[in-house]
C-alpha cells in the first residue's frame, strides 16, 4: 500500500487509531461542481471514550511543481512528493450548490432528507459535470456517494440551518431550500472573519490589503472595514459558485472602497501618461537652413573634378550647322 504524508485533524486521527478509516466520498466541489474527495466522520457514542462526532472533511492533494520525495525516517523514502491536507468543511458549502441544482418544481417542495439526497443524485446522473472545454469529467461522480449524504448526521444538521423545516408527522422532518437562510449564514462567516482581530491572524488577507495600498494605520475606519469585508468575501468564495459570489458581494456596500480603487486607477493612468514621450514636431522655420544630406563617395568625388573648358553634355545633341 502506498503511503503519503498528510496533515490530519486530531479528532479524525483519534478515530482512525481506534476504528477502520472511513470511506471517502466523491462529491461535487462547492465552487466548480467538479468531482472532489470528502471524508465523512459519523462516529456514534462508544464506550472507549470517544464521544459521538459527525463532521465532514475536505481532502486536498498538494503536488510540487518538480519531482520531490519525502524522507520519513532511516531508510524510509516516499517517492511521491505530494502532501495530503484533510481539513473540516462546513457542510452548508457542499449542500448549497446541490440544492440549487434541483429542478424548480422539486426545489419548491418540502421533502424528507433521504428523498432530497436521491433527487440530487438523479440530477447529477442526468447532467454529469463537464470540463471547461465541454468534455466529460473522468472519473464521474458516483450517485451512491451523493445518496450517502442522507446518512451523515452533520448533513442533516446543516439542512436545518439553510432550509425551511416542517414536521408533518412525529419523527418526520421535511426540508425546502431557503437561499436567504444560506446567505445569512455565509454573511455571518464573512463578518466574523472581517473583524480586526480575526483578520489580523491571516497574513494572506493582510497582504491583500497592502496590494491595494490600504494600511491598517490609515485612520479611515470605513475604508478599512469595507476592505476587510471584500477580502473575506473573496476568501469565502473559494467554496461558492461564481453566481453566489456575486450575490454575496451585492449584499454589502463597498462605496468607500470603490472610490479608493478608482483613485488608484486614475493615479496609475496619470503616471503612465506622464511617462510616455512627447511626440516630436517638425520645425518648419529652420527647414531651409538644414545642412544638405551628404551624397555617396562617387558623387562627392565627381563634385571635385575640374570641368573648366569641357563641353556641356547637351551640346552633343544639338544640330550642327
Amino acid at each position: 500500500m502506498s503511503a503519503h504524508p498528510a496533515v490530519i485533524p486530531k479528532e479524525l486521527l483519534s478515530y482512525i487509531e481506534a476504528h477502520d478509516p472511513p470511506r471517502c466520498l466523491r462529491l461535487p466541489h462547492p465552487r466548480t461542481t467538479l468531482p472532489a474527495l470528502f471524508l465523512p466522520l459519523n462516529a456514534p457514542p462508544s464506550e472507549d471514550g470517544l464521544v459521538g462526532t459527525s463532521v465532514i472533511f475536505e481532502v486536498q492533494s498538494i503536488a510540487p511543481d518538480a519531482r520531490r520525495s519525502w524522507f520519513l525516517g532511516p531508510g524510509e523514502v516516499v517517492s511521491d512528493g505530494k502532501l495530503l491536507i484533510i481539513a473540516p468543511i462546513d457542510p452548508i458549502f457542499i449542500l448549497i450548490p446541490l440544492l440549487e441544482a434541483l429542478p424548480e418544481g422539486t426545489n419548491n417542495r418540502f421533502l424528507p432528507m433521504r428523498d432530497l439526497a436521491d433527487e440530487i443524485a438523479n440530477v447529477f446522473t442526468r447532467s454529469p459535470p463537464t470540463a471547461e472545454d465541454g468534455s466529460a469529467v473522468v472519473p464521474p461522480i458516483d450517485t451512491g456517494d451523493l445518496s450517502a449524504l442522507g446518512e451523515i448526521d452533520c448533513i442533516a444538521a446543516a439542512l436545518r440551518r439553510i432550509c425551511d423545516v416542517k414536521e408533518p408527522a412525529p419523527g418526520l422532518e421535511v426540508f425546502k431550500f431557503a437561499s436567504s437562510n444560506a446567505l445569512e449564514i455565509v454573511r455571518a462567516k464573512v463578518d466574523r472573519l472581517a473583524t480586526s482581530s480575526t483578520f489580523a491572524a491571516f497574513p494572506s488577507l493582510v497582504r491583500s490589503l497592502a496590494k491595494d495600498d490600504i494600511d491598517a494605520t490609515c485612520g479611515d475606519d470605513t475604508l478599512l472595514s469595507q476592505a476587510r469585508i471584500k477580502a473575506a468575501c473573496d476568501f469565502m468564495s473559494q467554496y461558492l459558485s461564481p453566481a453566489w459570489k456575486e450575490q454575496l458581494l451585492a449584499s454589502y456596500n463597498f462605496d468607500r472602497l470603490d472610490l479608493h480603487m478608482k483613485a488608484l486607477a486614475d493615479e496609475a493612468q496619470a503616471a503612465i501618461t506622464r511617462a510616455e514621450p512627447e511626440p516630436k514636431l517638425k520645425d518648419a522655420t529652420n527647414a531651409p537652413n538644414k545642412k544638405p544630406k551628404k551624397g555617396s563617395v562617387g558623387v562627392e568625388k565627381l563634385k571635385k573634378v575640374n570641368v573648366a573648358g569641357m563641353s556641356k553634355l547637351s551640346s552633343f545633341f544639338t544640330k550642327k550647322a
